[in-house]
């Protein structure tokens, strides 16, 4: 089950987003809104699959003219997105460090 917590405009996403909870997980995508860019913090996700990873790239082409960046992605998603070629639409939010989770 995938929860969640807004911190100003970080989405920290919890849990698993995978398509047997991507109903909520777009229900979440599709009504959160931010003033600025977005930072989509995953480093809580456990499990995903390439249905949830389309979600992700919908939500970032629905914002293209302010996209999201990205914090804390798993090891293994980041290992999912280079083999499906999609490394660069994943960009990480630089200030990483910073995170509350870190």
């Amino acid at each position: 089950m995938v929860s969640f917590r807004i911190d100003e405009n970080i989405l920290h996403i919890i849990g698993n987003i995978a398509i047997d909870a991507g109903n909520s997980f777009q229900h979440i995508l599709q009504e959160t809104h931010f003033k600025h860019a977005a930072i989509l913090d995953l480093s809580l996700v456990d499990k995903w699959d390439s249905s949830s990873i389309q979600l992700l790239l919908a939500y970032r082409k629905k914002n293209e003219d302010n996209p999201p960046t990205f914090r804390g992605i798993p090891a293994q998603m980041k290992d999912d997105l280079a083999l499906m070629g999609l490394t660069t639409l994943f960009v990480e939010d630089k200030h990483e460090e910073n995170s509350p989770n870190r």
